[in-house]
């Protein structure tokens, strides 16, 4: 795969979907990671986890789209949390504080625990 482009990958584990973004994140395709994302919503699901280990470059359209997606699901009463993240994305989120916002997680399995007492904490409305 060419590194200069964006995979995006899905899959469910036990409830919360995992969202997988591979290779760049940029102003030439955050709008793809939007309109999966949207989809997802759509879709209603409301437990996610961000796997970033696979992205290699992220810019300032990228860190905004991260979040819109953070915002979008508050808003819409799901939760989202970061997984893994490759060192160079975990060093712009702490360059550019967003990892005060966006408070990534060390693993995949503390970003589905996070969401997991999220949900516990605040049920979805009947």
């Amino acid at each position: 795969m060419d590194q200069d482009v964006l995979d995006i990958s899905t899959q469910d584990d036990g409830g919360i979907t995992i969202v997988s973004l591979t290779g760049e994140l940029d102003s030439m395709n955050v709008g793809d990671m939007t309109h999966t994302f949207s989809g997802l919503l759509d879709d209603g699901k409301r437990l996610f986890v961000l796997d970033l280990s696979g992205l290699e470059f992220i810019d300032s359209a990228g860190l905004g789209g991260l979040v819109s997606l953070w915002e979008r699901s508050m808003e819409r009463g799901c939760f989202l949390a970061l997984g893994a993240q490759s060192p160079r994305v975990k060093e712009v989120l702490q360059i550019t504080g967003l990892n005060t916002v966006l408070q990534p997680h060390e693993s995949m399995e503390a970003a589905s625990a996070s969401v997991r007492a999220m949900e516990a904490a605040f049920p979805p409305k009947s």
